[in-house]
């Protein structure tokens, strides 16, 4: 069965996952052909999550504020895994400037990708440091372009993946500062989530597919964890197949494997705890986001009931 799942960004190892699950043919084995669509392919729609509820992707991507907001609006999508366990993001100025706290980035410009509640995060880490002033949203063409905003000394500060744009800049030569929001008193719950319509949800179909996509995806991410160094020429090889780039950066094995590290590194790849497995999201961390959300005095929505965010059910077989 082939099934079509679009990615928050370009390919990177932040996916490693589900990449990986493809590449070795983990997802053969479950009888399906998985490709994937970039935020920037000429077919992508707006996000992933509007193309999972128009029914162009079967599953995508999305972070929690699009998931809490799309709840609120209209509620066509359910969180059906973690792709990580940890945030393995971070807003990020340039080590030159003089940012040397989330405090200081008040009447910065921030580099935006869009998402709901995505400024609010970076004005609570601004409260929560003592300061006084907000952030002022600049949103490029497209979301990946927010890396260039920040090196090309358009914007102030961006939110960025450590294990993938801030690797980047390194090898360029370029430091970074960074400011993790759970150190700032903002408990963003998880960046990215795999996400299915409930409409697909509610068939046999769509349950079984889901199942076996899960299945596959966890059978790879231990294997990822297990042997980095494999991973990272998979991934290299996937680099100008199956919807992805030829030139997003995945075919250097030698630069995938050093961004692996660092999803190890940051215990993001697998849960900590033996209880849970591959992609299990904890009711606590999405409460927390929620009530924090709900808190923000311009939030005029209350009492969200966390269990209709997301499910876990589809990661046991």
């Amino acid at each position: 069965m082939e099934i079509t799942v679009g990615l928050d960004w370009t390919a990177n190892t932040a996916h490693a996952a589900l990449l990986v699950a493809e590449g070795a043919g983990f997802n053969k084995e479950v009888g399906l052909a998985v490709s994937f669509v970039e935020a920037t392919a000429s077919n992508a729609p707006p996000t992933p999550l509007d193309g999972v509820v128009a029914g162009t992707l079967t599953f995508g991507l999305a972070p929690c504020d699009q998931i809490l907001q799309e709840k609120v609006l209209q509620d066509r999508i359910h969180a059906v895994a973690a792709l990580h366990d940890q945030d393995i993001s971070a807003v990020c100025v340039l080590e030159e400037s003089s940012i040397h706290t989330p405090a200081n980035l008040s009447n910065k410009k921030y580099g935006s990708c869009g998402y709901a509640y995505e400024v609010a995060c970076i004005n609570g880490m601004i409260k929560h440091d003592g300061g006084e002033g907000v952030v002022h949203e600049v949103c490029p063409p497209a979301r990946p372009e927010t890396e260039l905003l920040l090196l090309e000394n358009k914007v102030d500060c961006v939110w960025m993946y450590r294990t993938w744009e801030v690797l980047r800049a390194e090898d360029a030569g370029i430091s970074l500062r960074e400011f993790v929001p759970g150190n700032f008193g903002v408990p963003f719950g998880y960046m990215n989530c795999v996400i299915a319509s409930k409409v697909y949800l509610a068939t046999t179909e769509g349950q079984d597919t889901i199942r076996k996509f899960l299945s596959a995806a966890s059978k790879a991410a231990v294997f990822v964890a297990d042997n980095p160094e494999d991973a990272a020429r998979i991934i290299a090889s996937m680099a100008g197949s199956k919807g992805i780039s030829k030139d997003c950066g995945l075919e250097n094995p030698d630069f995938n494997l050093k961004s692996i590290k660092k999803l190890i590194e940051l215990k993001a790849l697998l849960p900590v705890e033996s209880d849970r497995s591959w992609g299990e999201m904890k009711h606590e961390r999405w409460n927390s986001f929620v009530k924090w959300v709900e808190s923000m005095p311009e939030i005029t929505f209350s009492g969200i009931d966390i269990s209709t965010l997301y499910t876990n059910k589809f990661l046991r077989l």
